[in-house]
């Protein structure tokens, strides 16, 4: 992260202060445009802004700089879950998973994303999905069936 334009964006964004921070990370973008921390940022927050597209973009750009970066494709597919784009969130953990199969264990990153999703029919076909392209990684079945019993039992508690 180069700039201070990136450094105040991303402390006015550390803030809460989204709005002021989106045009000190677009400068920044276009001062770096291979700035992955700030592609990173400026799609989280043109998520927000309900700039989806866009925020797409920022992320395909971060991602092709970075294919490895685990932190990155995590973040996205959380970022897709939210806005109801489970294939896409699906592709971008089996990248995932490609980068360290381990972020699939129970207590781990997938499983934390997954708590966050509000559609338990959501949070349970990623990783019915994921199991169905990987059915021996034990840490990931682990988590499919925490996620069924999670649905289940809020099922059970709104009838």
């Amino acid at each position: 992260m180069t700039g201070s334009d990136a450094e105040q964006g991303m402390q006015l964004a550390r803030d809460g202060l989204f709005a002021q921070a989106l045009p000190f990370l677009e400068r920044a973008n276009r001062t770096a445009p291979v700035d992955v921390p700030v592609l990173h940022a400026l799609g989280n927050l043109l998520t927000l802004a309900g700039r989806g597209a866009e925020a797409d973009e920022r992320y395909e750009v971060a991602r092709a700089a970075l294919p490895g970066d685990l932190s990155l494709h995590c973040g996205w597919a959380r970022i897709c879950l939210m806005r109801g784009m489970g294939e896409r969130a699906v592709v971008l953990l089996e990248a995932a998973l490609a980068i360290d199969p381990r972020f699939a264990n129970p207590g781990g990153w997938l499983e934390s994303i997954l708590r966050e999703v509000a559609d338990p029919e959501s949070a349970c076909r990623v990783p019915q999905a994921l199991v169905e392209s990987h059915p021996r990684h034990a840490g990931l079945r682990a988590v499919l069936a925490k996620m069924l019993l999670a649905g289940e039992r809020l099922h059970d508690a709104q009838h």
